[in-house]
């Protein structure tokens, strides 16, 4: 089980690595804004994994 400081510092981080990640794409020219799969199966991707890390929470508590 994570303690509150550190799940404080995940919940920091994460949605600036999120940011950081589509600027990347965006800048690289890896993902263009005309191709909606593009956008849909990263979003997809770091959706599942942020659903697999609360149940991971979930079922250690």
């Amino acid at each position: 089980m994570m303690g509150r400081k550190r799940k404080a510092i995940l919940g920091a981080i994460l949605p600036i690595g999120v940011v950081l990640f589509w600027l990347v794409l965006f800048l690289t020219g890896n993902i263009s804004l005309t191709s909606i799969g593009d956008i849909v199966s990263p979003l997809l991707l770091f959706v599942g994994l942020i659903f697999l890390y609360a149940d991971g929470e979930a079922r250690v508590k």
